[in-house]
């Protein structure tokens, strides 16, 4: 988490590639406030479980997940 702290020390935006059920975007979002973090996810089942992890956490710099194929190229 250190690392992931010296290259985001600015305020920007940050692509969770496999979300999976969300409980590490919210570690992610409560270690780095200064970041508005985009969980996505291919499994579709997994996106409810996503947003009940960010419901649950209050925190406000992260975006509701989304669908992502990190394997397609088009």
């Amino acid at each position: 988490m250190d690392i992931c702290r010296a290259i985001a020390s600015v305020a920007s935006d940050a692509l969770e590639i496999a979300s999976g059920k969300g409980q590490h975007i919210v570690t992610f979002g409560l270690a780095m406030p200064n970041i508005h973090w985009h969980p996505s996810e291919i499994d579709l089942w997994c996106h409810a479980s996503i947003k009940a992890y960010i419901t649950e956490s209050g925190l406000t710099n992260i975006a509701a997940s989304f669908t992502l194929n990190a394997a397609q190229t088009e």
